[in-house]
């Protein structure tokens, strides 16, 4: 492929048999398992927040909500923050801007970052926190943003992690926070925190997920049969929220620098943002791209207004990415599906391409995702 793109040359598509349809979403939202309010939805579409600073935040999230608060058949937006990312005011100024940032459609959520707030009265203070700096008097989603190492033999953690769960959970039956979640967790970990009594099954789980590695959270972790935490979080009915599904970060090598996406998308007539995200969304999972650029933040929660021509044909080849950017023998995508041999998928070919074609620096900036 390296070669290929030195000396000019695109990549060629074989034709494939159709792919089945993987999971969709009822009109852009998820309903969520494991709440004690009945008929809680989360958007499938939502921005990400992650380490923008306070002028990028609130430029982000207003743009977000602005954009549903003005489209009332907008199915609705996810709005990601953490105590780790340091801007919950900037949120907060972004929700001011609109008549009701409690609209059940601007999905609110955030997570406990760090080791020193994991406790009973750390979680409490951190909702308490985040409702002040939201300016609202409810959370939709709160979420342990790690597993602080509670399941491989710190003990410390795991008595802390018991602690903040029984805090959050009874926010929960007060009314205060809608669903609970948890973040960067590997296989190991949740089935050691759904196995707890003291903990139990979250809701969501947000992780990385992109073509080539489906939510996994660590290097050892790739292509490891018995880490499929995508798959067990779909057996626990536990929804999945993708984050960084378009950059390396944190492993090196994103969908938007991988030339075969870019000549996918141009195949499929539209940008490689688009095509990697509605993929995402194709298979059932929610997803929260973060973008500094207020237009491209409204481009990416428009992604459900125009299909992707021969979708099917589009989702079988970019599930056969994983042969390309993992050294497993590939990894299951939580359907129980394997990537199909990479040589089914592609054929490299020798093609002239001209400037323009050969230019891809416009669509790789569709979206500037962690």
């Amino acid at each position: 492929v390296d070669r290929a793109r030195r000396e000019g040359r695109v990549l060629g598509l074989r034709a494939l048999p159709k792919s089945p349809r993987r999971g969709n979403h009822n009109n852009g939202v998820l309903r969520l398992n494991h709440t004690k309010e009945q008929n809680v939805t989360m958007p499938a579409l939502g921005v990400g927040t992650c380490w923008l600073d306070e002028t990028e935040t609130e430029a982000a999230v207003a743009a977000a909500v602005a954009l549903v608060a003005d489209d009332p058949a907008h199915p609705g937006v996810h709005v990601d923050g953490a105590e780790a990312y340091w801007n919950a005011p900037a949120i907060g100024r972004a929700l001011s801007h609109v008549s009701s940032s409690r609209d059940r459609r601007i999905f609110l959520a955030s997570k406990l970052s760090r080791r020193d707030t994991l406790s009973y009265d750390g979680a409490k203070r951190h909702v308490a926190e985040t409702l002040r700096d939201f300016g609202v008097p409810t959370l939709d989603l709160y979420s342990l943003h790690s597993s602080f190492g509670a399941f491989r033999g710190d003990a410390d953690s795991l008595r802390a992690m018991r602690g903040a769960w029984r805090a959050l959970s009874e926010l929960v039956d007060a009314g205060t926070i809608r669903a609970l979640g948890v973040s960067n967790f590997d296989a190991h970990d949740l089935r050691h925190f759904v196995a707890d009594p003291e903990l139990g099954t979250p809701s969501v789980l947000q992780n990385k997920f992109d073509p080539y590695r489906r939510g996994a959270q660590h290097r050892a972790s790739d292509g490891d049969d018995d880490d499929d935490v995508v798959g067990l979080a779909r057996e626990l009915g536990i929804a999945l929220v993708s984050y960084s599904s378009l950059s390396g970060w944190p492993f090196g090598f994103g969908a938007l620098a991988d030339p075969v996406v870019h000549q996918l998308a141009r195949h499929f007539d539209v940008a490689p943002a688009a095509l990697v995200l509605r993929w995402i969304l194709a298979k059932g999972h929610a997803v929260i791209p973060r973008s500094s650029r207020p237009d491209h933040v409204r481009a990416n929660l428009r992604l459900l207004d125009d299909p992707v021509v021969a979708e099917d044909d589009a989702w079988a080849l970019l599930d056969g990415l994983a042969r390309l950017g993992s050294s497993s023998s590939g990894a299951s995508d939580g359907d129980g599906d394997r990537p199909p041999p990479f040589d089914v998928v592609f054929d490299v070919v020798v093609d002239v391409v001209d400037d323009r074609d050969a230019s891809s620096s416009e669509e790789a900036g569709n979206c500037e995702e962690l």
